[in-house]
C-alpha cells in the first residue's frame, strides 16, 4: 500500500452533523484538543476543527484496522499534526475554509492538501477519493 493517496472533503455547511456525531468526534479528542477546539469561539472553526480530527483518525482507522479513538497526535516542527501513536507509515494533512474541510492520507510519505474550491455550492457535502497510481498522485 505504499502508494496509496486518500483525500476526503465535507462540507461541513450543510448542516449534515448531527449530535450523536458531534459527541462521538469529540470523544476521541486528546485533552489538548478538546482544549483547542473549546477555545474557538467561531462554532464554524470549531466545527471545522472536530470534523478535520474525526476525519483523520476515521481515515486512519479504516486503512489500518485501529480503532479512530486509539490515535494520538501532536504538533509537528511547524504546526501541523502528526501522529505520535500507534506507530505507523501513514501521513495526513488538513485545510479548512469557508465550510469545507479536505483531509489527505498517504502512506510511506508526507502529503499535502488545499481546500481551495471555485464553487463551494457545487461540491457535495462529502466526497471520498482512493487513487493508486504514482501517476495520478503527481498530479494531486
Amino acid at each position: 500500500m505504499s502508494n496509496d493517496v486518500l483525500v476526503a472533503v465535507f462540507n461541513a455547511e450543510d448542516g449534515s452533523m448531527d449530535a450523536a456525531r458531534w459527541t462521538q468526534l469529540q470523544s476521541w479528542l486528546q485533552p489538548d484538543e478538546r482544549a483547542r477546539a473549546d477555545a474557538f469561539k467561531d462554532m464554524e472553526a470549531r466545527a471545522a476543527f472536530l470534523i478535520g480530527r474525526g476525519m483523520a483518525r476515521t481515515m486512519l482507522a479504516e486503512v489500518t484496522g485501529v480503532p479512530p479513538a486509539d490515535w494520538r497526535f501532536g504538533a509537528g516542527e511547524h504546526g501541523r499534526p502528526e501522529i505520535l501513536t500507534p506507530d505507523t507509515s501513514w501521513r495526513f494533512n488538513l485545510a479548512h475554509s469557508h465550510g469545507m474541510v479536505a483531509c489527505a492520507l498517504a502512506s510511506g510519505r508526507d502529503v499535502g492538501v488545499d481546500d481551495t474550491t471555485p464553487d463551494a455550492a457545487s461540491t457535495p457535502a462529502t466526497s471520498y477519493h482512493r487513487d493508486r497510481s504514482e501517476e495520478h498522485t503527481s498530479e494531486l
